[in-house]
């Protein structure tokens, strides 16, 4: 009875020492895994074993498409689709650039800067990031989850995820710089950056400057969007007959100066203007020239050569990181993104004919002018003219064409 109960001890102290052995292994094997983070995810894996990959675009594909900015490199891939937002000439946002994944909208495709949220910008109303923001040369790569992450998330990251990452732990300095020279006229882009760096032990410190500029593109640069001359074999014009901003016409059917119903004589102000088609000719509504002969046209107003198809755009960047390691189990991180964005567009005067004043109006009161011109009554029979200032659409008093003045 004895010797059974010392048996019975032994084998209990025995194998109480060899589970303990396996929990110590454990742990020290637990010591030696290494962290892995993917976008959109809470759980360490690789890209490729989650139900969507993650699309990773590093320097080398960057560098590849040529583009000026990060903003042009996101707006080339398959999967961002209608409803992204460029840099529009004449628009009140031309330096905002948006992202929208599966084109289900920009405020659904979240855009985070080393897995942190990029703030909204307050020009697109908070609706979502401007990626024009980010300078080129700071970024290490680029990770795009395409597939919805609003568990992870939130709303804003129904269409996808972008993860750019910036550069860190560079230690040395890099000067790059880039001209872009198109075949057609317009759009020459001229670029300039400086990456730095200096690691310690424990810390890094890396810095980017970034200079960008792209020239304006008129609509006169590209054939596709350019007027045509009306004596042209292409019948086809983009030329306004109607623009009151620089033409200058007669009321039809007015004998006193040889016109007929349907007829328009543009004022002398047309002639020897580059931006008129035949200055000083009678045009006739609802005609087309026919069997090469010659035909009078109306001194129309080529609103190609003013307005812009892309705008015109000159950045600044400076960033900074910065990364102290306190210790095994605590690090402090520091980032400082600074841009300046410049950007020109123009439109058009409005092709449309104005009159101020109702039909079958005898007099109208004339305010006093900047010239010094008093205020006046006026009698009137054919529409005073305006015009519209290119720049501030500001619209003021132009000429009164014809009629008695009393």
């Amino acid at each position: 009875m004895f010797k059974k109960e010392n048996y019975l001890m032994l084998v209990l102290v025995i194998g109480f020492g060899i589970f303990n052995t396996n929990l110590i292994a454990q742990d020290d094997a637990e010591d030696d895994v290494e962290e892995v983070v993917v976008t959109g995810s809470r759980i360490a894996t690789s890209e490729f074993t989650g139900a969507q990959p993650v699309v990773v675009i590093d320097q080398e594909d960057i560098a590849r498409t040529a583009e000026l900015g990060i903003a042009e490199v996101l707006r080339e891939l398959p999967i961002n689709i209608a409803g992204s937002f460029f840099e529009r000439s004449g628009s009140s946002a031309g330096s905002q650039a948006q992202l929208s994944l599966r084109g289900l909208g920009a405020g659904r495709t979240l855009v985070l800067i080393d897995g942190r949220r990029i703030p909204s910008s307050p020009k697109l109303g908070g609706e979502s990031a401007n990626i024009n923001t980010i300078p080129t040369a700071a970024v290490e790569r680029v990770e795009i989850l395409a597939d919805g992450a609003s568990a992870v998330y939130g709303s804003d990251a129904i269409g996808g995820v972008v993860n750019i990452i910036t550069k860190k732990g560079f230690d040395g300095m890099i000067i790059s710089g880039r001209v872009g020279d198109p075949d057609l006229p317009g759009g020459e882009e001229e670029a300039f950056s400086v990456v730095g760096g200096i690691t310690g032990d424990d810390s890094n410190l890396t810095w980017t400057y970034e200079h960008s500029q792209r020239d304006i593109v008129y609509l006169t640069d590209r054939d596709y969007n350019a007027g045509r001359a009306p004596t042209s074999d292409d019948w086809f014009t983009g030329f306004s007959i109607s623009t009151f901003a620089w033409n200058y016409i007669l009321r039809e059917d007015d004998p006193a100066n040889g016109l007929v119903a349907g007829q328009w004589l543009p004022a002398a102000e047309c002639a020897g203007d580059d931006r008129f088609v035949g200055g000083g000719k009678t045009y006739t509504l609802g005609s087309a020239p026919t069997g090469g002969l010659d035909y009078n046209y109306l001194c129309s107003f080529d609103y190609t050569q003013i307005m812009a198809q892309a705008a015109g755009k000159k950045n600044d960047f400076l960033t900074v990181n910065y990364d102290k390691q306190i210790n095994d189990d605590m690090s402090a991180y520091a980032q400082i993104v600074v841009s300046r964005q410049e950007t020109f567009g123009r439109y058009a005067p409005p092709a449309a004919f104005i009159n101020p004043y109702p039909a079958g109006l005898a007099t109208a009161r004339i305010p006093a002018q900047a010239d010094g011109t008093p205020e006046r009554v006026v009698t009137i029979n054919v529409p005073t003219q305006l015009r519209k200032d290119l720049l501030r659409l500001d619209q003021e008093l132009q000429k009164i064409q014809t009629g008695q003045v009393t």
